[in-house]
């Protein structure tokens, strides 16, 4: 081979490209302001410690893909690294041009979202509303400890549920529902309730029920009627009795009444009324007990 005079002559490089070992911890960075920074993969940007010259900030490295317990064709989990997390970062075939984020570690500013190690029974997700503090969160939280076993699920907004067929719910105990607002509820087909002791419904508004078709009550024992004064009773033995202070009855077509027996009219003078309970101050103080109403609530 012949060279110009002009050129000097230099052995071929040879010098092997370079390979990572093992894998390392960085940071998670994106722009000022951002606390969740990612592109259409997932992928985030980060800072590792010994980069001196890197900003923090989203041109400090490449995008990283970010591993997943579960990557699925459109399915699958996500849960996306945010600014300030600290990752563990490695290297494909040892390459610096490939990296991988293969887990996610606490440190001293990023604490784990329960206190241990008194809190080493409990696994679960908490998650963090964006911008948002540790009091705002969507939660998902399991207590394994034996005997106060537990699952405890919070919205931190609204909560959706959609079952495309049958749901089924078996309680062991009690429960308890509470609604602070309104409750809503639509049954296209039948809707059948059986409750084996009592049942009791406080109503602190009016209740109005509109049914197409007729309506049956039937009671082994007897069905009372309390408005006030005013009280109907149907006892069970075929006895109906009427108690009231005034009364009317109006007719604007013909009227009977039938009875296979004596019928008696003004026998003697009534006496005072019994007392009729509940009362209506009754019901407007059980009302408030159950609603807290006229109470500090703070």
């Amino acid at each position: 081979t012949v060279l110009p005079t002009t050129i000097t002559y230099r052995a071929p490089p040879r010098t092997p490209w370079p390979k990572t070992h093992g894998p390392q911890t960085a940071k998670v960075v994106g722009p000022k302001g951002e606390s969740i920074w990612t592109d259409r993969y997932g992928r985030v940007k980060v800072k590792f410690h010994w980069d001196r010259l890197a900003k923090g900030d989203d041109t400090s490295s490449c995008w990283v893909r970010v591993s997943s317990a579960w990557a699925g064709q459109g399915f699958g989990g996500v849960q996306i690294p945010r600014v300030g997390d600290e990752v563990v970062v490695d290297f494909i075939n040892g390459d610096p041009d490939r990296p991988l984020i293969i887990g996610r570690v606490y440190n001293e500013a990023s604490m784990p979202p329960w206190a241990l190690p008194a809190a080493a029974t409990q696994m679960g997700f908490l998650s963090r509303s964006k911008d948002g503090t540790s009091d705002t969160a969507n939660a998902l939280r399991f207590e394994d400890k034996a005997g106060e076993e537990q699952l405890w699920i919070q919205a931190q907004k609204n909560m959706d549920t959609n079952v495309k067929n049958d749901e089924t719910h078996s309680v062991g105990g009690s429960r308890t529902v509470s609604v602070t607002q309104d409750y809503n509820g639509t049954v296209s087909g039948s809707h059948t309730e059986a409750t084996q002791l009592a049942h009791s419904q406080l109503v602190g508004g009016g209740f109005i029920q509109r049914v197409q078709g007729a309506i049956v009550q039937a009671s082994d024992s007897g069905i009372r009627l309390v408005a006030g004064q005013s009280v109907l009773e149907l006892g069970a033995n075929g006895q109906v009795t009427l108690q009231c202070v005034n009364f009317n009855i109006d007719a604007s077509g013909t009227g009977q009444i039938n009875t296979g027996g004596t019928l008696d009219l003004n026998l003697k003078q009534p006496g005072a009324l019994p007392a009729v309970e509940p009362t209506p101050a009754q019901i407007q103080d059980a009302v408030k007990a159950a609603f807290n109403q006229g109470k500090d609530n703070a």
